[in-house]
């Protein structure tokens, strides 16, 4: 089931999160290995993050690993690819 396809998403109610988009019914979008943000830094914002530029600070609470995050796309702001943020060097994981 995994596919390395690293998304960070925005949902309508304000929420950021990070993880491995994976096929799903249309109208839908799915991740597993899904984080929350907990806030992100460094003067880069978010598209810093994505990229992983040196200067960027992300801190993730990460999901139970078996845990399936589906929204409904009318739901999603905005969708950008990333890096996979578990192995960048800027980011905490609580």
């Amino acid at each position: 089931m995994k596919n390395n396809n690293w998304k960070i998403f925005c949902l309508t109610n304000g929420f950021y999160l990070f993880g491995n988009e994976v096929e799903t019914e249309e109208g839908f979008i799915k991740f597993i290995e899904a984080s929350m943000f907990g806030g992100f830094s460094g003067g880069k914002g978010l598209p810093g993050v994505a990229r992983g530029d040196k200067s960027s600070k992300v801190t993730l609470d990460r999901f139970d690993d078996k845990q399936e995050i589906t929204a409904p796309l009318s739901s999603v702001v905005f969708i950008a690819d990333s890096i996979n943020l578990y192995d960048f060097s800027g980011t905490t994981l609580r």
